[in-house]
Parts: structure tokens; sequence; C-alpha cells
């Protein structure tokens, strides 16, 4: 691995030096990726060491204390069939409104990113199935950047886009500018500070709206997918990567199905353009739906057409 995919392996590395019981886990995370996906892996890793800098070792300690945390989550889950966290104001008094909490939490995801099959398999999906497809000059709009790793790949993205993230949290609105200012160049990127949920006014339509693990943290992402269809432009496209049976410290809403997901999209006014359901690090799809373990759902749509 150093020799071909160099950024992955320092990133690896960072995380045995810290945790050697992670071996076997990152064993199979790197096997389980074929040459493409192991090129587009070392770019994106190459990536996160220019965002992170000096703070790459504290930021991979902050990813193991995040697998601790996830795995209290996955406990509950096991012994009640739920997720712990029932309510948005839950997550704001025990995640969001805990500055310290939130700073560890946004890194341990920037580096699972590259780390976790499923995570690292639906960026690549975004670019290569997703970004790749949309008109040239696109409005482009992301809601819940959290790293903004998303963004920055729109960024490069050939077709022009125009680049606008939304998010509630001030936290992972500065996460995504200082990620655009070390690795973006040339691109610009119009931040909004709102609620997706409360009765926030845009004052434009889009052509392309992202919403990337954020349905889980809502109490109702049916709505939320109601309110986007209003700044969504007739021929605009959707993408949303939703994990089911993914126990973590904000996650509210269980979805516990792909065919949920896709039931729900499709009875909220839009047509699946196409899917893929990627199982976690080290296991196949059937194990993960035989056993409720978590899945990356995601979901490229179009507005369903009169």
């Amino acid at each position: 691995m150093k020799k071909n995919y160099p950024s992955l392996a320092i990133i690896f590395e960072a995380i045995l030096k810290l945790e050697p019981n992670q071996e076997r886990f990152l064993k199979k995370s790197f096997t389980a990726r074929n040459a493409n996906l192991c090129k587009f892996s070392n770019n994106l890793a190459t990536k996160i060491i220019t965002l992170l800098g000096a703070d790459l070792e504290s930021a991979c300690s902050d990813y193991i204390w995040m697998c601790e945390k996830i795995l209290e989550e996955e406990i509950y889950f096991r012994r009640n069939s739920e997720y712990r966290i029932q309510s948005i104001n839950q997550a704001i008094r025990e995640v969001y409104a805990n500055a310290d909490f939130m700073a560890r939490y946004l890194n341990g995801i920037l580096i699972s990113q590259v780390v976790w099959f499923n995570h690292i398999y639906s960026m690549y999906f975004y670019e290569k199935k997703y970004l790749s497809k949309l008109q040239n000059d696109a409005n482009h709009l992301e809601i819940g950047p959290g790293h903004g790793l998303l963004l920055q790949l729109a960024s490069e993205c050939p077709k022009n886009l125009k680049l606008t993230a939304l998010d509630i949290s001030e936290t992972s609105l500065s996460k995504t500018s200082q990620c655009f200012q070390k690795i973006t160049s040339g691109a610009t990127l119009n931040t909004i500070t709102a609620n997706i949920m409360d009765s926030v006014s845009l004052n434009e339509k889009f052509d392309s709206i992202v919403m990337s693990e954020l349905l889980e943290h809502l109490e109702s992402p049916e709505k939320a997918l109601q309110i986007i269809k209003k700044y969504l432009n007739s021929n605009g496209k959707i993408y949303l990567n939703i994990p089911i049976n993914s126990p973590a410290p904000d996650h509210i809403f269980l979805f516990t199905n792909p065919a949920e997901i896709l039931n729900m999209v499709t009875r909220n006014g839009f047509e699946i353009i196409e899917t893929v359901n990627v199982p976690m690090t080290g296991h196949e799809l059937q194990t993960c739906l035989d056993k409720k373990l978590t899945i990356s759902c995601l979901v490229s749509a179009s507005l369903k057409q009169n």
C-alpha cells in the first residue's frame, strides 16, 4: 500500500500507531477496494492530510474516540432495537451544543470517509455517478455539508457548478469554509446559516440538491423531502446518502431496510435514477440485511414529471 497509495498508508499507519487493534478492520476495508477505488481513496486521503496538516494524529485519535462512542450506541441498539437519541432537542443537548464533542466528532467523521468502506464508496459513487451527470453551470446546493469534502469534490467537477452550503451549524459551515481555503483553488462557495426544517426563504432554485447522511438526523425526513422540492428546478436532481441500522450519537430516525428509503423517496414526488446499497466494512450485503447491520443506501433521483 505504501508504494502505490502513500497518502492512504499515512492515515492507516497513524491510526494503527494509536490503536493496533484496528489492523484487522483496516485490512478488510482496503482489500475490498478495486484499483479504481484505491486510487480514489488515495486522492481523498491526500486532501484530508492537507486539510488537517499537523492535526492529523489528533484527528485519528478523535476517530478512535468516535468509534468507541458508536460502539456504545450499537450496544443500546442491539438491546432495544431503536436508536438511543429520540428527538432533535436531545441531539442538540448532547451533541450539537457541546462544542468539544462536536469538534471531535467532525474530525472522526472526516477520517472515516477514507477508512470505512461504505463511506469511501459513497464518496466515489457521488463523484462518478452523480456529479458527472449534472448539467453544465448547474446551481448546486448541499444541506448539512459537515466536513465539506463533498462540496470540495463538486468544486473540481468540470461542469462549472455554482456551489452553496446550507447548515444550521456555524461549526459545520466553518469546517466547510476551511476545507475550501486549504484544498480548493479558484472555486467560490456561498454559505447560508439556516435550519432547512424551518420556514427558511431561499432566493433561488437549484438544479442539484445534496443531503448526505442528513435525513437520519431528523425527526421527520419526509418533511425535508417535501421542503427541498420547493427549491428544486423542474429538471433538477437530488443525491441522498442514508445509512440504515446505523446507530450514532446523533442519529434519530431509524431506517431498517433499503426498500423503506426508496418508497419514501417515490411517494414524496421523486423518480429514482440510480441506487446502490453499500454494506459496512467486512460484511456482505445480504449479511447486513439479515443481521440488521449498517448499510449506506445511495440514491440519485429527479422530480416526477406530471
